[in-house]
């Protein structure tokens, strides 16, 4: 009796203890699946996969042979060729990639590798037991980068008013490549594509909102990754809308599945092809996406519109319907996820008003990645203001805006940029770059919980230099007031003066002082004390990031010559020459870096009415 109460009180807390730990996936059973000791040359059998619409079809499968030790060590492809009426004509596609393929009634693998400007299709197949093997489910969450190098270099100049696309991949590398050379000696009857490279099959990623113009200045990213990015249909879900239902029918073998990436008013979204669904878990591709490895990117249900043939790629349009679940991991044998799971996104507000007075409200989100969430923020913005405005001739954009972070202080977004060409781009950047350096810095805790942004554009190139500097007396006592007068001048030739009084500080040395004017991005470059700037946690990261300077204004400081040294990110200025002999020393702390000015005064100026670039300075001498 007492066991029996026993048993029945575990029961009734079983429930309440799965509300705190997730019940465990269910685990395939790979029994069930053809070997690939089994798989013979010449053994046929049949793939699944969706050409149109959302049921799968089928084609025919020949095998070919196994190529043993690839792409990875203890790990194998099995080379097959596919025939079929759709199969024939559009070979092998981009967003094929995951296709399950039976030998005598039981899955063997995944179409996830082609060769490149084949003619027929040849495949790669990867093992369905080396995926479940691999993808075992693991923590969830969003992925931390850990290079933990920051640098303010092109954060400072995405201040300009010129700028590039930027690269968010750094080392990266490209997805590999397996030669047949190698292969052939010890498989004969591959002989014939020696030479050739087998490669992952492309993920075409598709965007809705954002033009092919945009599109192809981030293409050679793109390609690094092995994504075929086109302009139409939008990848992701055009609503931010709750989990759907995930009934039996919902992404089963065959089936057409989206990795979202944005969802929202800007839509994105990878394509591909589920290979095998146990319980709530999915797997799919075969090949890696991005090799994130523990992730969480939401998962949706994909209908296809038409597969496109090719010379190059044949590839898919595919229409994203609900997010069903998950990404949780992504790793070289393919990914997979589970139905019913959230992914953490970052949500972002863009106000738009463009050079006609009229506003627009964008809301969407992307995913939380610390190397697409910056790529994606800045395709998105630069959409933004190209879907109105011109993109040659004139152009201002002011820019408003918060990086919103969990447990941190808000990153202020303020700057103007005009040009030519390049304003947008500069815009969209000066919230990126930011961006990459908090979510590609390796600090704990970045959680990045919101970006609003606020733009205007005009059909003006509001810009000037300054070109001059005055001062109404060279000689000043400690306490008094100098007046500095700075001089800019309009490319229409209009000049305007800036009158700025200048207190001198009671404390100021005796000796010449430099009052220096300039425009934010100069003074930055010029600042010393950035240059050995290496914060130790996020705060100091945000801090730092906060000090950079706008450049739609003027700054003033008053600067002298001293011994100084920034010691741990903290400035020490008018040290002893013994001391700065020890900060010299070879035994010193390799964070020290020397200062040959001392700021003690600094000041920022009401924004200009337009962006002032270049810097001045005038020297003054303070007596007793």
């Amino acid at each position: 009796m007492k066991k029996l109460c026993f048993a029945l009180l575990v029961a009734i807390a079983l429930p309440t203890i799965g509300l705190a730990q997730a019940a465990p996936a269910a685990t395939p059973n790979v029994s069930n699946y053809f070997p690939v000791s089994d798989v013979k040359p010449g053994m046929k059998g049949y793939g699944m996969t969706c050409f149109q619409g959302s049921t799968p079809e089928r084609f025919e499968v020949e095998i070919l042979g196994v190529l043993e030790g690839q792409p990875n060590p203890k790990q194998n492809i099995i080379l097959a060729r596919l025939t079929g009426k759709q199969v024939d004509r559009t070979r092998v596609f981009a967003g094929m990639s995951g296709s399950p393929v039976y030998l005598d009634g039981k899955m063997v693998g995944a179409v996830a590798y082609a060769f490149a400007f084949s003619t027929e299709a040849i495949a790669g197949i990867t093992p369905i037991g080396q995926m479940v093997g691999q993808l075992k489910d693991g923590p969830v969450g969003a992925p931390r980068a850990t290079r933990g190098d920051v640098s303010f270099k092109d954060l400072v100049a995405a201040r300009g008013v010129s700028a590039a696309a930027p690269s968010y991949l750094g080392s990266l590398p490209t997805p590999e490549a397996i030669s047949g050379t190698a292969v052939a000696a010890s498989a004969p009857e591959l002989a014939a594509f020696a030479g050739q490279a087998l490669k992952p099959i492309a993920t075409p990623v598709s965007f809705g909102g954002i033009p092919q113009s945009v599109i192809d200045r981030f293409a050679p990213q793109f390609e690094r990754l092995g994504l075929v990015a086109v302009a139409g249909v939008g990848g992701g879900s055009s609503a931010i809308e709750p989990m759907a239902p995930v009934p039996d029918q919902t992404l089963t073998p065959g089936s057409s599945v989206t990795v979202a990436l944005i969802r929202g008013d800007f839509t994105s979204g990878a394509a591909g092809t589920v290979t095998e669904r146990v319980g709530d878990r999915v797997y799919a591709f075969g090949h890696p996406f991005l090799s994130l490895g523990a992730t969480a990117v939401p998962m949706a249900e994909s209908s296809v519109i038409v597969v496109v043939p090719s010379l190059n790629n044949s590839f898919k349009f595919v229409k994203t319907s609900h997010t069903v679940g998950a990404i949780s991991q992504d790793r070289s044998s393919g990914i997979s996820g589970e139905l019913g799971r959230e992914a953490k996104m970052v949500p972002v507000h863009v106000s738009f008003k463009n050079s006609h007075g009229e506003v627009d409200q964008y809301n969407y989100e992307v995913i939380n990645d610390p190397m697409l969430a910056p790529l994606f923020i800045n395709m998105t913005l630069m959409a933004t203001v190209i879907g109105t405005e011109r993109q040659i001739g004139d152009q201002t954009i002011d820019l408003n805006g918060t990086i919103k972070l969990a447990g941190q202080p808000e990153i202020d977004l303020e700057n103007r940029f005009a040009g030519n060409q390049n304003a947008a781009a500069a815009a969209s950047m000066s919230v990126a770059q930011p961006l990459q350096l908090l979510m590609g810095s390796g600090f704990k805790g970045v959680d990045v919980t919101g970006v609003d942004v606020t733009i205007t554009a005009s059909e003006d190139r509001d810009v000037g230099s300054l070109t001059r500097v005055w001062v109404d007396k060279t000689r000043v006592g400690r306490g008094e007031t100098v007046e500095v007068q700075a001089f800019a001048r309009t490319e229409e030739g209009e000049e305007y003066v800036e009158r700025i009084p200048i207190e001198i500080p009671r404390d100021a040395p005796v000796g010449k002082l430099a009052i220096v004017v300039g425009d934010g991005a100069s003074m930055v470059a010029s600042d010393e004390t950035f240059a050995g700037f290496a914060p130790e946690n996020l705060g100091q990261l945000v801090a730092g990031i906060n000090r950079l300077k706008k450049n739609d204004r003027l700054y003033v400081k008053l600067v002298r010559a001293t011994g100084g040294a920034v010691v741990e990110n903290q400035a020490l200025t008018a040290l002893p020459p013994s001391m700065m002999s020890s900060l010299g020393s070879p035994r010193a702390s390799a964070g020290v870096t020397p200062l040959q000015t001392t700021t003690l005064l600094e000041k920022e100026l009401s924004p200009a009415k337009f962006i002032v670039s270049g810097q001045q300075a005038i020297t003054v001498n303070v007596v007793r």
